[in-house]
């Protein structure tokens, strides 16, 4: 039987071995960590900064208009 899908779109990333490499060396396999976990990892807190930034501005931008 076959796996059921987590994901609808694969996103291929270039990224360099040199880049890899650190990534690798930050990573704590004794827990299970793993390349992919940290990858997510980072983009989900980049998108919630970014979020956050984004309501702040919009906040500001309400106030001043007040």
């Amino acid at each position: 039987m076959a796996r059921p899908k987590n994901f609808d779109r694969n996103l291929n990333l270039p990224i360099t071995s040199a880049t890899l490499d650190r990534i690798d060396a930050v990573l704590n396999r004794q827990l299970g960590e793993f390349r992919l976990l940290f990858v997510r990892r980072a983009i989900e807190e980049t998108l919630e900064k970014r979020e956050r930034a984004v309501a702040r501005k919009r906040r500001v931008a309400k106030k001043s208009k007040a």
